[in-house]
């Protein structure tokens, strides 16, 4: 009887083991997922640019563009969130999953983009509005998301390690250092003020 006892704990151990093996295996097909269709989202903007070149291009040179070529040229945003898998945020709170996604496409999308991909990646939401859950929950984490928006665009979210400073930057290319704003006082005011 102790040589059967023996027999199925050595087949228990090799079933954990196969299954801490499945696992692995599931976890790196994953993130090999999840790096190829980053990879596809970078290509797919970079050939909207090549596209867009050809056609001004054509423009220039005076040949026809056809009407399939102009419509081609601009990466669709759907198709971005098609890109996202079924269950690639379940479980995971809006902000962590706005944070993935973004990580993955690796630039700003708009808010209904963005919505659109956390539903399509099962983020599940107990709000009657999840639009506007969804950007509360951004709102929350300043240290990851930035609302960006130019006069006259469409505005994006976008993660924080991105920003980056114009005149810091190149003061830092260069290698010299930006001083702090210089305060002087006004008059015979207490009140210190920026020049």
């Amino acid at each position: 009887m102790d040589t059967d006892l023996s027999t199925f704990e050595l087949a228990l151990l090799r079933t954990e083991r196969d299954i801490a093996t499945a696992d692995d295996e599931m976890a790196r097909l994953e993130s090999e997922i999840v790096r190829m269709r980053a990879e596809i989202a970078r290509i797919a903007n970079h050939r909207a640019g090549f596209v867009d070149l050809s056609i001004e291009l054509k423009k220039r040179l005076g040949h026809e563009v056809p009407a399939e070529a102009r419509a081609g040229g601009k990466l669709d945003e759907d198709a971005s969130v098609s890109l996202v898998a079924r269950n690639a945020f379940k479980g995971m709170a809006p902000a962590p999953a706005a944070r993935k996604y973004l990580l993955e496409v690796g630039h700003g999308v708009s808010h209904p983009t963005l919505v659109k991909a956390l539903l399509r990646g099962n983020v599940k939401s107990g709000s009657k509005h999840s639009t506007d859950a969804m950007r509360t929950a951004l709102h929350r984490h300043k240290e990851w998301f930035v609302w960006k928006k130019e006069k006259g665009q469409r505005g994006t979210w976008e993660l924080v390690e991105w920003q980056t400073d114009d005149k810091e930057s190149s003061a830092q290319a260069s290698g010299l250092s930006v001083p702090p704003p210089a305060l002087s006082l006004v008059g015979q005011s207490n009140f210190a003020v920026q020049k």
